[in-house]
């Protein structure tokens, strides 16, 4: 199955600004435990594969849990790598959150 998921913004790297805009179809997966969810990532580069860039990277997930369609956990990860070369070539990775939450039935 895919659901379109829809992200905007802005960011700037070696003097030049650039959009983040995301136009994205989602996939959905079934765990070995019959857990099912959804999962994104976006990612945005500028500059140049060689001599000097800014690449950014926004991953998310969002799982049931439990087994339960009332029980869910949202993860969201993301990522920098920035190069000038000769000078550097640095990757960095990040959580930004990991949070279950329940909804009530109706």
């Amino acid at each position: 199955a895919a659901v379109q998921l829809k992200a905007a913004a802005k960011a700037g790297a070696f003097g030049k600004s650039f959009n983040l805009n995301a136009d994205k179809v989602v996939k959905a997966h079934v765990g070995q435990n019959n857990d099912f969810g959804l999962d994104a990532s976006f990612q945005k580069t500028t500059g140049d594969d060689k001599s000097k860039g800014l690449g950014l990277i926004l991953d998310l997930t969002f799982n049931t849990k439990d087994h339960s369609l009332y029980t869910w956990q949202l993860t969201a990860g993301a990522g920098l790598h920035a190069w000038f070369s000769p000078f550097f070539d640095k990757k960095v990775t990040v959580d930004i959150f990991k949070r279950k939450f329940s909804i009530s039935p109706p």
